[in-house]
């Protein structure tokens, strides 16, 4: 590579050291203050030095080119044309702290275009360099020039919170959480800067520290909260101390364990029957890894009656539910969670809408006991009916007689509740409550009806205590 610059041409320096066998025709004074210009150079690579050999009269040209380093007391370089009948034909003379990495460039067209170009640049090559020009005729003249030597950094890499190195694709991190990252420069003349930057985002957080003495620059970047987006993203850092090369680079991409975006329990909420075995699918999506599916019933984690399918970053879950009635209006929930993150569940309900048939129960009225009922009461018989849907037809029966509706003979039928009027030995034994909905029908239990005679009636020993129930001191009726 070949740096190009614009020189000055200045004249030379006091004291500059001596060739024997050259007499100086002038004497010309540097001073310190005048500019000259700089050549950078990033190590290995080839930079021109120039030197205007361009006589101050057209009659004139030169005679002897010497370059110099000024931390050197010899030439680096000579350009002999003393003998020489053109100055094609002078004579080159490189000195071995060069190597053979040096070679004058003359072009007799373009005299003012001459430079010594340095290949394989060292780091050792840095410095100040003067070409002093002889001329036949008119006045030694030097040009200066400074070339500086861009090592570029040795070492980048880039490390954890606890001062480990990574490289390629990183974590997983949890979704939400925050992220510090060392980028560390090592070596590099002059010392680099170093910077971070992510694929289609902007890094503003980030903060830079050099410790010259160790040679390392290093630079944080913080991330307060890892989004969706990140996953995968390229996070780059660079490390640069010239702009005549592309800038070293190391980097990383972030895996990031994602929480689930959304639970839908896809099966229609419909009423199911008691006893009848139904599927209910759950969908999670947006979950990496997959989301894990579990379900629940009233607290009650029913994991051994699900199956589970997993494609990309969607989970099936299958739950085959036999209801009870029990099961009627019992909470039934579909949760997803990462099984990495814990704290990242999000939840569907139902509300389960369990029809079964009617469950059925006979009972006296609250105020009233079986075994106090006399003669001449009003009984009143409940049917206790527990249903869904709610029972359409409630019906009663006498024994195995059924009974209707009827005031003048003293049978009430009101809503769930029969009542006897001015009950007799008669209306004695047993009901029953029957009720129906959309699921079937069912009958109660028996419940058996005792009525107490009003009357007590004294002969002798015996004492008649109610009808149906007679006390025998003696033992016989």
């Amino acid at each position: 590579m070949t740096a190009n610059v614009e020189v000055k041409r200045i004249w030379d320096l006091q004291h500059l050291p001596r060739v024997p066998g050259i007499k100086l025709k002038t004497h010309a004074i540097f001073s310190k203050e005048t500019e000259y210009p700089e050549m950078h150079a990033v190590i290995g690579t080839t930079v021109s030095l120039p030197c205007n050999l361009s006589p101050p009269s057209p009659d004139d040209s030169f005679s002897l080119v010497l370059w110099y380093r000024l931390d050197l007391p010899n030439p680096i370089y000579t350009l002999d044309a003393r003998s020489a009948s053109a100055p094609g034909d002078a004579t080159h003379f490189a000195n071995k702290v060069l190597g053979g990495r040096a070679r004058f460039n003359l072009s007799p067209q373009r005299p003012s275009a001459a430079s010594l170009t340095l290949e394989n640049v060292q780091k050792d090559d840095a410095g100040e360099y003067r070409c002093r020009v002889d001329f036949r005729r008119g006045r030694t003249l030097s040009w200066l020039v400074k070339l500086n030597v861009i090592v570029p950094t040795n070492s980048l890499v880039i490390k954890d919170k606890d001062n480990k190195t990574l490289s390629g694709t990183i974590g997983p991190y949890k979704e939400g959480s925050s992220l510090t990252l060392a980028c560390e420069a090592q070596g590099g003349q002059p010392l680099p800067t170093v910077s971070w930057r992510r694929v289609r985002t902007e890094v503003t957080d980030q903060f830079s520290e050099t410790d010259p003495e160790r040679g390392v620059v290093r630079n944080e970047m913080v991330i307060d909260a890892l989004k969706r987006e990140d996953l995968l993203t390229e996070v780059i850092c660079q490390a640069s101390n010239t702009n005549l090369t592309a800038p070293v680079t190391a980097s990383v991409k972030l895996d990031i364990s994602l929480n689930p975006t959304e639970v839908q329990i896809t099966t229609p909420n419909r009423p199911c029957s008691a006893g009848e075995r139904v599927e209910i699918v759950c969908v999670s999506k947006g979950s990496r890894p997959p989301a894990k599916i579990s379900w629940w019933k009233d607290g009650k984690d029913l994991k051994r009656y699900a199956t589970d399918e997993i494609q990309d970053d969607v989970t099936t879950s299958k739950l085959f539910l036999t209801p009870s009635s029990d099961d009627n209006e019992k909470s039934l929930i579909c949760r997803a969670e990462n099984p990495v993150n814990g704290d990242s569940a999000l939840e569907d309900q139902w509300v389960l809408n369990v029809y079964y048939v009617p469950i059925v129960s006979v009972s006296f009225g609250a105020s009233q006991q079986n075994e106090l009922i006399r003669e001449g009461s009003d009984v009143y018989l409940d049917c206790n009916i527990q249903a869904n849907p709610p029972a359409s037809d409630i019906r009663w029966r006498f024994h195995t007689k059924p009974l209707f509706h009827d005031p003048s003979k003293g049978i009430i039928m009101r809503n769930n509740t029969l009542i006897l009027q001015n009950v007799q030995r008669s209306h004695r034994g047993r009901y029953r409550c029957l009720a129906s909905n959309l699921e079937g029908e069912s009958v109660s239990d028996e419940a058996l009806l005792r009525v107490q005679s009003t009357k007590r009636i004294t002969r002798g020993n015996y004492f008649w205590r109610m009808i149906g129930h007679l006390t025998d001191s003696r033992g016989d009726k």
